[in-house]
């Protein structure tokens, strides 16, 4: 069977019509992918330091930092400096029963895509919260 010679090349006009669309489609695809890993790993830092704040663990500033840092890895981009907001005074004895929250906030990678950037905000806010459980704090912090 002959191709006729007025359709020679049509795949390629077709492929040319449609591979802006497809490389858009993979590339927010790829784009919304690592923004769920970064939100996921903002939450799994989150958590992480709540809980050790409620047991009266890791009350410092530079301490409850270095482990959120450390648990977001390279979810954080670091184009905007890691936030933490948690509490660093020592939870007193009076203080079991309250509930401590925590909120993370850190820019995650923008792929810079055509058309996606204009409708993605790269910066993730997570926030968790538990009940205080005791107010003695381990030797060693965080």
């Amino acid at each position: 069977m002959r191709v006729r010679r007025e359709q020679r090349g049509a795949a390629a006009v077709e492929l040319a019509l449609v591979l802006p669309f497809l490389l858009v489609l993979v590339g927010g695809i790829l784009q919304f992918s690592w923004y769920l890993y970064a939100m996921q790993s903002g939450t799994s830092a989150a958590s992480d330091l709540v809980r050790r704040i409620s047991v009266g663990d890791c009350q410092s500033a530079a301490a409850q930092l270095a482990l959120v840092d450390s648990r977001l890895g390279p979810a954080d981009a670091g184009s905007i400096p890691l936030a933490v907001s948690a509490p660093t005074e020592p939870l007193e004895a009076e203080d079991i029963g309250t509930t401590v929250e925590v909120t993370v906030t850190f820019e995650t990678a923008d792929f810079n895509l055509p058309v996606i950037s204009e409708f993605y905000d790269p910066t993730v806010t997570r926030t968790a919260s538990a009940r205080v459980e005791d107010s003695e704090s381990t030797p060693g912090g965080c």
